[in-house]
């Protein structure tokens, strides 16, 4: 008996597709948004989709209410509302466990109506201050806020996309949607198993410190500066990618926000750069790229990395006061600070 496994040309069609389209998430050279419309583009050209098929996607409940939540999302993150709730937490909470308690509750609850991953992301910077004010590790705190985020959502309709695609198909099959709260009983009974337990992982959870074991360890990777650039600046013109690629540095934001879409450099903008310690002297020499800070230390002394290590008589202290400046005859460059958290 022969048995043979040919595949009609649209099956190769889409696996073809299906193929490119890890490629490029693996690559991250197209943003993964793009990834997505592109393939239900090809599928459609390819006709494995019909054009109303694909069309409805987009009328979709679900996915009307998950980019709404993601654009609230944002706009917590972007507000200072959360590093405010932060220090207002710790100043209040003292206790790390009664602390790290009504956290996992909020998140929680709240994931009920914030997406995952979107809850996450406004959370990050949240339990970094935290962290940082009672003095442990971030890492204590990550893999608790993570859970408490996936598994805090399944009590309402709209706290997954998986319960949103539940009820889009529960609709199409009997015309009307489920309750908002429909899974509350088997959500609320998964929230109290699951925060005791998230405790529990925090609790022994080791605050690890990073050794420092040679002078390397000490090194900084690199500095964030800001460089305003003008009509002269050679950058004017050329796109993101290639300054980086050529410049070897890293564009972390542009300024203002209206100007970061454009593909290319244009003159007014100032860009919030990520540049390699030995790269900063190259990048003064760069006509049209005005870099305050730099030139400040240019005229009025040296530029001097330094490490404060935990134990320094100057953890505590203004680093702009007369004693600072008199008495080790430096001045502070708010560019440059780093922490020896940071570099850990």
């Amino acid at each position: 008996m022969h048995i043979t496994f040919g595949l009609t040309f649209t099956q190769y069609y889409v696996i073809s597709i299906l193929i490119l389209s890890t490629i490029l998430l693996l690559l991250r050279v197209i943003r993964h948004d793009i990834v997505g419309l592109l393939t239900i583009v090809l599928l459609t050209i390819g006709g494995v989709v019909p054009v109303n098929n694909a069309l409805s996607f987009f009328g979709s409940t679900a996915i009307i209410v998950l980019a709404s939540i993601m654009v609230i999302s944002k706009v917590l993150e972007e507000s200072g509302f959360i590093d405010r709730l932060a220090d207002d937490s710790t100043r209040y909470l003292k206790n790390s466990i009664i602390l790290i308690l009504v956290i996992l509750t909020i998140v929680s609850f709240t994931s009920g109506f914030v997406s995952d991953v979107a809850l996450t992301a406004i959370f990050i910077p949240y339990m970094y201050v935290v962290s940082r004010n009672l003095k442990k590790r971030i890492s204590k705190f990550m893999i608790p806020l993570s859970y408490a985020a996936i598994v805090g959502g399944r009590y309402t309709i709209f706290g997954t996309s998986t319960n949103l695609f539940i009820d889009q198909l529960w609709f199409e099959k009997f015309n009307e949607y489920l309750s908002v709260f429909q899974f509350i009983k088997v959500g609320i009974a998964i929230i109290a198993v699951s925060i005791p337990t998230l405790l529990l992982i925090y609790l022994i959870m080791p605050s690890r410190e990073n050794i420092v074991t040679s002078i390397e360890d000490l090194k900084v990777g690199g500095y964030i500066i800001e460089a305003e650039v003008d009509d002269q600046c050679e950058w004017v013109g050329k796109t993101r990618s290639y300054i980086e690629k050529n410049y070897n540095v890293k564009i972390r934001a542009i300024l203002p926000r209206r100007m970061a879409r454009r593909r290319v450099i244009t003159s007014g903008m100032t860009l919030v750069l990520e540049v390699p310690v030995e790269k900063i002297p190259s990048l003064t020499s760069i006509g049209g790229l005005k870099i305050t800070p730099i030139e400040e230390s240019k005229q009025t002394g040296e530029l001097t990395e330094v490490l404060v290590p935990n134990g320094s008589r100057l953890i505590g202290s203004n680093i702009s006061s007369e004693y600072v400046m008199s008495r080790y005859g430096v001045k502070r460059n708010r560019y440059f600070i780093k922490r020896e958290e940071d570099i850990r």
